[in-house]
């Protein structure tokens, strides 16, 4: 088997695409988690403590002893939020991605009359106008080749009555019809 070449990446940022978009969100969702997981912990441990330690001061040895669990509960609870922010907003870029694999399936399957549409919010959308763009021009050179194929087809009748009966003519014949069946069997727009 036949291994690829590795590309070493050159830019770690592309302006041009939907990496600033894909970052920015996910620094806001971020910088969101952290601001409000520092407001619930800055509510939960702002109380008055002279009451509390008085009935606690035996069991209370440190601070870390009274805010540790407070703590632990509030980036438990920022871990949840952000798992559920993350998974609609990596949604954005996971759903074009499994219908672009849907699309170049079909399409590989012989259906070119399939089309890339991503929704008005989701990522990616570079990717939509190239899948777009190259099946369009897979469709324009298999009408060619079609047409090319159509113009063979009729050459061959006109040099099949001048060609003696030998193995090679049948040979051409069943060539022919089989460029011809393969062409036909592409589903264009």
């Amino acid at each position: 088997m036949k291994s690829v070449p590795r590309q070493r990446r050159r830019r770690y940022f592309l302006p041009n695409t939907s990496q600033p978009a894909l970052l920015i969100t996910a620094q806001i969702i971020l910088l969101g988690l952290m601001l409000i997981t520092s407001v619930v912990f800055l509510l939960v441990v702002n109380r008055d403590l002279t009451e509390s330690y008085f009935s606690a001061h035996i069991a209370v040895k440190n601070v870390r002893d009274l805010l540790l669990p407070t703590l632990i509960l509030v980036n438990l609870a920022g871990l949840l939020l952000g798992s559920l922010l993350l998974i609609f907003y990596t949604h954005r870029v996971a759903g074009p991605a499994f219908n672009l694999a849907r699309v170049m399936q079909k399409v590989s399957e012989g259906d070119l009359s399939q089309r890339v549409f991503f929704r008005k919010k989701d990522q990616l959308k570079e990717l939509s106008s190239a899948a777009n763009h190259m099946i369009e021009e897979l469709n324009s050179r298999l009408r060619r080749i079609h047409q090319d194929v159509g113009e063979l087809e009729n050459l061959w009748q006109g040099l099949q009555a001048e060609l003696p009966a030998t193995g090679a003519r049948e040979e051409m014949a069943a060539t022919l019809r089989k460029l011809k069946e393969e062409v036909e069997g592409f589903k264009l727009d």
